[in-house]
């Protein structure tokens, strides 16, 4: 069985990244449509959530004529007036004094703001006359927002200004679009996790703590902050698996139950334990590619199960770090945004600094094969660091991945 699914992934045709890139777009958008993840929340939680329903205000806005000004509001344009108290109407020769807000008279024709009268033996004097103008400092009912107006669209990403607009027309809960559920798999008898006893046969797992940190960071940038709760409701399924075929499917099936999108690193390519692959296949999942013409991450793959999508990566920690900005990143980021971008800077006319051996040993029979390595960006230079994809350490002083032969970088 193992020699019969190696020689079937050995068959696949390898793809190149555009056609990859490509097909991951059509799935996304595809995807987001059906997901339809919906909760109604309160207001002060829905900070950075995207609404899941067009807005109406069940109010004017404001609800009633109001003064801009602390002043005094009269129905005659004099140079004098005796101060009467507060009615809903003001006696012809009089006025009455307002706060900044509050209901003007029904027969208010002007506010007159404080500075511009002084008040002696309760009369008003005007100090200039000439600034005192019909329907002044005057806000009108309905000026803001009318009553039955959308204020909100759907889909809008929830800020403090939306939230504070939303407050204002009397909103306590409101429906939002819940991000995806993602679940991470890892991979690899070898590995244990950081904080146990590690033998002398094994390594600590990296590729967990580099997966949770980017998409932390990616939701971040996205002004998703992860409180708690909200960072629970997305990673909420994460295991590190040996290398079992039967654990490895049993998982992998248990995840799809509830998650939307599953990461799997390790057992990718075609080795005597790779089983990833093998354990999609045998739940009937739809595969989309297996193998892309890239380095590094060239075994990656990518699957549909019932609408879930499922991202491969070898288990080296560079092609996982590489291969979350080609493709996962711009998945995630599709949710906020509405489109599938990697956000690609150009740099045909950059300064590329670049190992000239590590050029020559990249040439090979694929001339479809495109080679990604992290570099800085500074200016019009680039510095490209080309490492093996089992190493992280270059990447610290890296601000971006270069791809060579498109010149052209993604911002990390």
């Amino acid at each position: 069985m193992q020699l019969k699914y190696q020689k079937l992934i050995q068959e696949v045709i390898v793809i190149t990244l555009d056609e990859a890139l490509n097909l991951i777009e059509q799935k996304v958008s595809l995807f987001y449509k059906n997901l339809n993840r919906i909760k109604k929340v309160k207001l002060m939680e829905s900070l950075n959530y995207l609404t899941a329903e067009d807005i109406y205000s069940k109010y004017d806005i404001p609800e009633y004529d109001n003064s801009a000004m602390d002043g005094i509001a009269v129905s005659t344009i004099k140079e004098e007036y005796f101060l009467q108290d507060y009615t809903n109407n003001i006696l012809h020769n009089n006025a009455v004094e307002i706060n900044t807000g509050q209901k003007i008279p029904d027969n208010t024709l002007t506010i007159i703001e404080k500075e511009n009268y002084e008040i002696i033996n309760n009369i008003a004097k005007i100090k200039d006359l000439n600034k005192v103008k019909p329907y002044k400092n005057i806000r009108k009912k309905g000026e803001e927002i009318k009553k039955g107006q959308l204020v909100i669209n759907k889909n809008t990403l929830i800020t403090p200004q939306v939230i504070g607009i939303l407050a204002k027309i009397g909103m306590h809960k409101i429906k939002v679009f819940l991000p995806p559920r993602i679940g991470i798999i890892i991979t690899g008898s070898e590995l244990v996790e950081i904080g146990t006893e590690k033998k002398d046969n094994q390594i600590f797992n990296s590729n967990g703590p580099l997966l949770i940190s980017l998409l932390k960071q990616t939701f971040c940038t996205q002004n998703f902050h992860f409180s708690s709760p909200k960072l629970r409701s997305m990673i909420n399924k994460y295991k590190l698996v040996e290398d079992n075929y039967k654990k490895i499917k049993s998982t992998i099936y248990k995840f799809l139950q509830n998650v939307d999108i599953l990461i799997i690193t390790g057992g990718a390519s075609v080795g005597k334990y790779d089983y990833s692959a093998k354990a999609l296949e045998d739940i009937n999942a739809q595969k989309i590619f297996h193998k892309v013409s890239i380095k590094p991450g060239k075994p990656v793959y990518f699957y549909i199960y019932q609408n879930k999508l499922i991202f491969g990566f070898p288990g080296n920690p560079l092609a996982v770090f590489t291969l979350f900005h080609l493709f996962l990143k711009p998945t995630l980021k599709y949710f906020f945004t509405k489109k599938f971008d990697l956000n690609l800077i150009d740099v045909k006319n950059y300064e590329i600094v670049i190992n000239e051996e590590f050029v020559k040993g990249s040439t090979n029979l694929d001339e479809k094969r495109i080679n990604i390595v992290p570099a800085f960006l500074s200016n019009y230079s680039i510095q490209a660091f080309p490492v093996g994809s089992n190493q992280l350490l270059p990447l610290i002083n890296a601000n971006c991945l270069l791809i060579i032969e498109k010149k052209k970088v993604i911002p990390i």
